[in-house]
Order: structure tokens, then sequence, then C-alpha cells
């Protein structure tokens, strides 16, 4: 049964992603994925662009499509700093992915219960640290730096592990947003980037919700323009209840920001 989740440990994001299996035709080990969990994937990682995020799945990235359809695309909009996978009978470790700035820890040897992957978490307000130790349940013990796993690769747990700043790392201008697009701009004094500036006047208000109400009914009366851009703020060439959710939560984001 497909079981896609997200939850939130120490203020980091831990995302998975399930196989569907919805078309037989398809080579057997590529991971399927059904239009509703490619959105669920989209909006999640929308609600907070700039948390620390890690991904799971089965399958290596190579045989995930939505992976190089949009995940590698829009990975500069978000903070994916790690992606876990198994499938692969052998440890494996790779650093600054495509050149995206996350890692891949391949933990696929561990068959027949014979050993386990721990992720650790801290977070001590300045700092977010994710460490990994993996544990022989042959022996009952922890598996020691350097050691030998599969006969092949050996364990690096220095390697592994990820320290990330919590410092404020939003903008200063609206060339630090991710699209540097007119519905998207930077409140400097908050340091974020907020979607919803329709009209392009600096602000996100009532008026902007009008001109995305009129852009809503064009498309669903004639289809798709590169002049609804303006109201496309999850990027998927349509105007939907989605972006209308993203809407909202800028204008009420923008509703509780104090007066300058």
């Amino acid at each position: 049964k497909p079981n896609w989740f997200s939850m939130e440990v120490n203020g980091l994001r831990i995302m998975g992603i399930s196989d569907e299996h919805i078309n037989k035709n398809l080579e057997k080990n590529e991971l399927q994925m059904s239009k509703e969990q490619k959105d669920w994937f989209k909006s999640v990682l929308n609600e907070d662009p700039y948390m620390p995020t890690v991904v799971m799945s089965h399958q290596h990235l190579t045989r995930i499509p939505f992976y190089s359809d949009w995940i590698k695309p829009n990975m500069d909009d978000y903070n994916i700093i790690y992606w876990i996978h198994g499938h692969v009978h052998r440890w494996g470790f790779s650093e600054n992915v495509d050149g995206k700035g996350f890692n891949i820890l391949n933990i696929g040897n561990i068959l027949y219960d014979e050993e386990s992957a721990f992720m650790f978490v801290k977070n001590d307000g300045e700092v977010l640290e994710i460490s990994f130790q993996f544990r022989s349940h042959a022996n009952s013990r922890w598996i020691q730096n350097g050691a030998s796993v599969d006969g092949i690769d050996t364990v690096d747990y220095d390697k592994y592990k990820v320290q990330i700043s919590l410092e404020p790392q939003g903008c200063s201008t609206n060339a630090d947003c991710s699209r540097g697009a007119p519905y998207e701009i930077c409140f400097v004094k908050e340091r974020i980037c907020l979607k919803g500036d329709v009209n392009n006047d600096g602000n996100i208000n009532m008026d902007d919700f009008s001109e995305f109400i009129k852009d809503f009914i064009s498309f669903k009366e004639n289809g798709w323009s590169v002049n609804l851009r303006r109201s496309d703020f999850n990027y998927d060439d349509r105007i939907s209840m989605a972006d209308y959710s993203i809407f909202v939560q800028s204008y009420r984001i923008v509703r509780v920001m104090p007066t300058p």
C-alpha cells in the first residue's frame, strides 16, 4: 500500500515518498508516483521552502522520474540537504549531488533484519546537526567508525555528518527570492520571500486577490497561457486551489507583520 509521509523532528523536515505501481508496463524498479503524491510533495515543500529537509525513498534517484522531471530543476528553491535510499544492496555515499548541494546516503545493504541505520537530529538553537550510526543485530553492537559492513565498504560517520547554521538566511532584496519574479517579493525586515504580489505593487493585499480570481476564472474557461504566470505560485502551469492556498498563507503572514 502506498505510504508517503512528512514529519518534523527538532527543526528537520523528513519526507518519505512511496511507489504506487500505477503502470505495470513500465520498468518494475522505477518509482511511480501519482499526481496526488506529486502535488502533496510540492505543497509540503512550499509550506516552508527554507526548512532543512531529508527525503527518503526505496529507489535511487536514477529510478525516480519525478526527480529529473521536477525535483532537480526546482531544487534551488528549497533546502533539501539529504536523500536516503535503499534498493542497491550496498553502502554508498555521495556529496553535492548534481551540483545541488545535497548528499545521498545509500543504506541498501540492510538485509534480513541483521543491521539497522539510525539518524540522529540535534538542534541547540544555533546549529542543526544530522548524524548517522549503524547497528548490527547479529552481535547487538554499534558498528564502529571505519569498520567494514559488507566486506567492501567502510563506515565513515564523520563524512556522513551535516551541520547547518540556523542563523536567518532569508532575503535582503527581491533578487534573493527564488524566482525574482514580480509575484514573489522580499519583505526585508522579516527576511522572507512571499508569493502573491500579483499586481506587482510591492505588497500582498486584496487587490492582488481580485487579480488572482480573474486569472483563476480565465484558466478555467480558456486554459493555460503565459499571461497567467503571475498567479501560478507553485509553478505547475495551471491556476488552482493550491495557488489559492499559497496566496492565503502569504496574505495572513503580511497581515500580522508589524508596521514599519
